[in-house]
């Protein structure tokens, strides 16, 4: 995995799969897939370390 410093520009035309990945399912899968056959673009996939509505509602919300 190639971690990238957010104040860094990126310049390339780039698909970005953007999402709290807490594990590559199949609907995980599909998100990233679409990204990557974008072959007008370098795919990327931007996570969260924790689920973004711990956050906003201060609480995560039930694991499935």
């Amino acid at each position: 995995m190639k971690l990238i410093n957010l104040d860094i520009a990126i310049t390339d035309n780039t698909a970005v799969s953007l999402g709290f990945f807490d594990g590559i399912h199949k609907g995980h899968q599909k998100i990233i897939k679409k990204a990557v056959d974008n072959k007008n673009a370098v795919s990327t996939v931007f996570t969260f370390n924790q689920n973004p509505l711990q956050n906003l509602k201060g609480t995560a919300p039930a694991r499935i």
